[in-house]
């Protein structure tokens, strides 16, 4: 392995990871970059396979084309053709200086944050966070996710943070994820999927 010295110290010319470290353990399986209106966020059977037990989503500077839509996470056992009510959550959101709490069940999504501030001329409001989601392809038992979500309004001001569990209530293979808006489009933003062995 060739390893060239900088003057500030970086490393460059590195071809291969020391030995010990397994790259496969935490791994990118795709990007998704929102640059123009998109109505939802999907990853399909071709990404939520057998060889990653638990699945990590992080959401960055996620903007949006309306004001107080909801960002919804669904789960699907047919790759996508179908998303069943047996969603439910349990959820703790701080806004407006208010704190609170909500438990919803049979429904077809997991209400996962919320669009604070939409499209304007000078700043948009975004949103930020991550979604885990534990062995999906589990028969045995119902899926589980956990979410924290961040959001700041047009000004740049932190004004909502949401944090909660959110369940479906099936023991089919999960195969397909995804995230979309009850109104409006997604005006901005990346989605990384990562695969946790």
């Amino acid at each position: 392995m060739a390893i060239t010295r900088l003057n500030n110290n970086s490393l460059t010319s590195i071809t291969a990871l020391p030995s010990g470290l397994v790259e496969d353990n935490y791994k990118l399986l795709n990007t998704t970059t929102i640059t123009s209106d998109t109505a939802n966020v999907t990853f399909n059977s071709s990404l939520i396979t057998s060889t990653y037990k638990i699945y990590e989503i992080i959401c960055s500077l996620v903007s949006f084309t309306v004001d107080g839509a909801d960002v919804q996470f669904s789960m699907s056992t047919d790759n996508g053709s179908s998303y069943p009510s047996s969603h439910s959550e349990v959820t703790t959101n701080f806004y407006d200086d208010v704190y609170r709490m909500r438990r919803t069940t049979s429904q077809s999504f997991i209400r996962i944050a919320g669009s604070v501030d939409g499209d304007n001329s000078n700043n948009d409001g975004t949103m930020s966070g991550r979604i885990t989601l534990f062995d999906p392809l589990n028969t045995a038992n119902s899926k589980s996710i956990h979410y924290e979500m961040a959001s700041q309004d047009q000004s740049g001001n932190a004004v909502n943070f949401r944090n909660g569990n959110g369940a479906f209530n099936s023991t089919t293979a999960v195969n397909n994820i995804k995230i979309s808006l009850n109104n409006g489009n997604f005006s901005g933003g990346v989605f990384k999927l990562f695969g946790i062995k």
